[in-house]
C-alpha cells in the first residue's frame, strides 16, 4: 500500500473536531476516544484521500522530541544553517505531535498538503514530511539532503 507520512510539531492542544470538519476539504472526519475518554485519532476523508491523524501519548512526547531535537541537530552538523536555534526552540516548545498517514499519498495538486499546512499555521507548528523540516506557513526551513536553510 502507497502511504505518505507526516508529523505536525504544535505549540498548542490539537484541534477540535468541529474545526477539522469545518476545513474546506474535509468529506468526513470520525474520532477516537483513550481512556480518558479524549480524542486520540481522527479519520478524515480528505477530496477522496485518507487521513489517519495519531495524537501521540502525552507521557511518549519528550522522548520523542528529544529524538527530533537530535535530528536537527545532526542536520545541522551536516551544514549549519541560522534557522537552527529558532527550530530548536520551536521543537522545544511543543505541546502537541500527531503523526499523520495518508493514503495513497500526498495528492499531486497539493491540496492535502495545504491542509496539514493550515493545521501547522493554525496551531502554531512544525511540519515534517519527506526528510524535510517546515514552518507554519510551509517553507523548507530545513531538510536532510542539502541541510541547508531555504
Amino acid at each position: 500500500m502507497i502511504e505518505d507520512f507526516v508529523t505536525l510539531y504544535l505549540k498548542s492542544e490539537p484541534p477540535s473536531v468541529d474545526w477539522v470538519k469545518a476545513q474546506s476539504g474535509v468529506e468526513s472526519c470520525n474520532i477516537t476516544l483513550d481512556s480518558k475518554s479524549l480524542v486520540n485519532q481522527y479519520q478524515i476523508e480528505f477530496m477522496g484521500l485518507s487521513l489517519i491523524i495519531s495524537i501521540m501519548p502525552s507521557e511518549e512526547l519528550p522522548q520523542h522530541i528529544a529524538g527530533f531535537a537530535n535530528y536537527v541537530m545532526q542536520l545541522h552538523k551536516k551544514n549549519p544553517c541560522d534557522y537552527t536555534v529558532a527550530t530548536l526552540e520551536n521543537i522545544a516548545k511543543t505541546k502537541t505531535a500527531l503523526g499523520c498517514v495518508i493514503r495513497p499519498g500526498l495528492d499531486e495538486e497539493g491540496y492535502l498538503g495545504g491542509f496539514l499546512t493550515n493545521i501547522a499555521h493554525e496551531f502554531q507548528g512544525l511540519m515534517f514530511a519527506q526528510d524535510s523540516i517546515f514552518d507554519s506557513d510551509g517553507n523548507v526551513i530545513m531538510d536532510a539532503i542539502d541541510s541547508e536553510a531555504r
